[in-house]
């Protein structure tokens, strides 16, 4: 319920980020067709786990939470993209159920 919530929160956020079609690679990690930002999640499980990071050492980030938040929102926005390019390709796909693909053009990010 908390999760529920929580993803509720992210989408209603995300859909006022002007992410258009950028060539950012999506994956479904929790096989539920609901894309996150490779990129963004790497970031945040490297984060999480080296507290002496560049960017935080550097003070590039000033709060770890806020831009947490910041990449949270932008991965929920980018798999939005990508939820509506399966959607429209109504399964079409050369590469059949796509766990990995590019949001600019819906092909699985192996091709």
């Amino acid at each position: 319920m908390v999760w529920d919530r929580r993803q509720r929160v992210l989408g209603d956020v995300a859909r006022n980020v002007p992410v258009n079609t950028p060539h950012m690679r999506v994956t479904d990690f929790r096989g539920t067709e609901r894309y996150q930002s490779s990129t963004a999640r790497h970031l945040l499980d490297t984060l999480a786990s080296d507290s002496n990071h560049p960017l935080v050492s550097s003070g590039l980030i000033t709060s770890m939470e806020e831009f947490a938040y910041a990449l949270h929102v932008t991965s929920t926005a980018l798999g939005m993209v990508a939820s509506q390019w399966r959607r429209a390709s109504n399964g079409r796909t050369n590469s059949g159920a796509l766990t990995d693909l590019w949001c600019d053009t819906g092909e699985s990010a192996a091709q």
